[in-house]
């Protein structure tokens, strides 16, 4: 197991994401505030339930809690990527580019809770 949250790569991966989503954010003209919201708390709600989840990682099946909500927020950034791309086409590329990378990180979540659900058997 990590020293820390931040020495886990789906940590990592989420942190670094979110630099892409603020990047976006930037570029959203203000009558998309209810999305900036949106894709806003979601893309922190990753990192922020990936480092609640380690703080309780002795109790394995809270970390898998928290996980699962993380892989949630996860697609929830993937769908709000699909309605900023909609409504504002300029941003297409960089929505596109950020849900490959959303997508990988889906994934990589979805094995890390497979590894540890198979550590409990």
């Amino acid at each position: 197991m990590s020293k820390t949250v931040r020495d886990l790569k789906v940590y990592q991966i989420g942190l670094d994401l979110l630099i892409g989503i603020q990047k976006l954010i930037s570029s959203l003209p203000r009558s998309e505030f209810r999305e900036i919201d949106q894709i806003n708390r979601a893309a922190k709600s990753i990192i922020a339930n990936i480092s609640e989840g380690y703080g309780k990682r002795s109790y394995r099946r809270e970390f898998l809690k928290y996980l699962i909500i993380a892989l949630g927020s996860s697609d929830e950034v993937q769908a709000h990527l699909d309605i900023i791309s909609v409504a504002t086409p300029a941003n297409s590329t960089l929505c596109n580019e950020l849900q490959r990378r959303y997508r990988n990180l889906s994934v990589r979540l979805l094995n890390f809770i497979q590894a540890l659900r198979k550590q409990n058997e």
